[in-house]
């Protein structure tokens, strides 16, 4: 990175500059002649240096990293940015006090478990720590959005047996290495960063790697070992579920090329027939959800494809709808407004509708037959209401709505999110367990500062790896892969995570390393 980024024209003309002398602000003083002003600025021009290296060292280039990383994307589709910066926050919000748990421990955790309505988790503001798990449904929605998007864009103009191999293997490249950089980089180096009796269970998740770790490589760590909990660095359990939802997604985006109709029935097919595994797997098993929900609803639940796969379809569905709509605003502004509400009122139910079942850790409060519609309906129901809500986005009538996902300051963390997801443990790992032998007295305020905290610490990491590992290995497979216009006369790497397909500019990458 230093060596390329030395190389960069624009970095060795600052270097020159601050070696030579200062030279005069009158250009007939520098040039020694009563030239035209503009010589001096002609001059510049010519002795700019050209780049210095070869062209696949200028992939690890950190100043022209950074220009991809700050660039502006916008687009009709910009509203993604927000979901997909909020998700990710859930996500920070509901696992510090998780990991708070896992740690030494609060000296007064009844303070946060509900007990006779009492505590933390019994409070309605307590509700969003158990629904930040449909911040994962939203990923997956937000997943099978943009991969419709972008593959029903290239089946239209490739065949089927070239573009669905190449899709592929791009999506593999493009997230394996900077994903198993982060789990080798913590399974053997975070690993001394810490010491005590705390730090040292981590051993067993060592363990879990050192048996486990071709799982994660082959993205079937959510099904290998099948009834075990996930392998090695558990939440990477998202990521298999996310490409083995890739892998069947070409099946229904030609079924739509050939068949609109049947192409929706398709998904819509697939979405009832989760739901109908969901509702059966609820009954057979006994699984429930909230405080009560134990081991048997993360493996037999929530870590299953076929469980967690309706958020994907309803994306894709709500995508390929978009693409046949053409640009065009097919729904009426008194529609918008009908979808925006709807969209709320679904998001509410599924987001708190959580409530009667966190009352109390002692004791059955709830039949189990609500356990079961819940769990059936929660997950497809949260990815309707998020289609509800970012239809009316996507034409410029989302109001509010729009306004809060569409703020700038969403794009340049967007493109973190991926980094964020698989760095978060590590950092919380960091926080809780190393050098910390003491129970933590629970306090709400100073936990609020610990997610903000550690939001920001996850960031600052996720951008240095974003610069420094995942657009390097972005650029050389831009570079080393072939393209349509062959690789003759290429002088320099594609942009990376750039598209050139959507109204009103650039769209929000359809790439899951940003999706996530």
């Amino acid at each position: 990175a230093v060596a390329a980024t030395c190389a960069e024209p624009a970095v060795r003309r600052g270097v020159r500059a601050l070696a030579e002398p200062k030279r005069s602000a009158n250009p007939d003083e520098y040039s020694g002649s009563s030239a035209d002003p503009d010589t001096y600025s002609l001059l510049e021009e010519e002795e700019a240096p050209a780049y210095a290296g070869p062209e696949w060292l200028r992939c690890f280039s950190l100043r022209r990293n950074a220009a991809a990383w700050a660039a502006r994307r916008g687009g009709a589709l910009s509203c993604l940015d927000g979901v997909r910066v909020v998700s990710m926050l859930l996500v920070v919000y509901g696992h510090s006090i998780i990991w708070g748990m896992q740690g030494a421990g609060y000296s007064n955790i009844f303070d946060i478990l509900p007990t006779d309505g009492e505590g933390l988790l019994a409070t309605p503001r307590g509700q969003v720590i158990y629904s930040a798990e449909l911040a994962v449904d939203s990923f997956f929605w937000l997943s099978g959005f943009l991969a419709a998007y972008v593959t029903s864009k290239i089946a239209g103009v490739m065949a089927a047996r070239v573009w669905v191999p190449a899709a592929v293997v791009h999506r593999y490249l493009r997230l394996t290495p900077v994903y198993m950089f982060v789990v080798v980089g913590w399974w053997k180096v975070l690993r001394v960063a810490g010491e005590g009796a705390l730090w040292e269970s981590l051993d067993y998740e060592y363990d879990l790697c050192a048996k486990w770790w071709w799982t994660n490589l082959l993205y079937v760590n959510n099904l290998v070992p099948f009834h075990e909990p996930a392998g090695c660095y558990g939440v990477t359990w998202y990521l298999p579920n996310d490409m083995q939802f890739f892998l069947l997604l070409p099946l229904f985006v030609l079924l739509h090329r050939r068949s609109p109709r049947a192409g929706y029935a398709a998904l819509l097919l697939g979405g009832l027939a989760s739901m109908v595994y969901a509702w059966w797997a609820t009954i057979q098993f006994d699984l429930k959800i909230g405080i009560a929900s134990g081991m048997d609803y993360s493996l037999d639940y929530y870590m299953r494809p076929w469980t967690r796969i309706p958020p994907y379809l309803v994306g894709a569905a709500t995508a390929l709808a978009y693409r046949d709509a053409g640009g065009r605003d097919v729904v009426s502004p008194r529609g918008h407004t009908a979808l925006l509400l709807f969209g709320l009122l679904v998001a509410g139910l599924a987001f708190f509708g959580v409530y009667p079942f966190n009352q109390d850790i002692t004791e059955e409060g709830v039949p189990h037959w609500k356990h079961v519609w819940y769990i059936t309906l929660s997950k497809p129901a949260w990815a309707v209401a998020l289609s509800c809500l970012c239809w009316p986005c996507f034409y410029g009538r989302g109001s509010l709505i729009a306004f809060c996902l569409e703020l700038p300051i969403w794009e340049p963390v967007a493109k973190l999110t991926f980094l964020m997801y698989l760095l978060h443990p590590a950092v919380l790992d960091l926080f809780f367990k190393s050098n910390n032998t003491q129970r933590v007295t629970f306090d709400e305020y100073w936990w609020y500062v610990v997610v903000a905290g550690t939001s920001c610490l996850v960031a600052a990491a996720a951008l240095v790896v974003h610069l420094l590992v995942e657009l390097p290995c972005a650029n050389v497979m831009a570079l080393l892969l072939p393209s349509r216009k062959g690789a003759a006369g290429r002088k320099a790497p594609p942009p990376v995570l750039a598209d050139d397909d959507a109204p009103g500019g650039p769209l929000t990458r359809g790439d899951s390393a940003e999706i996530v």
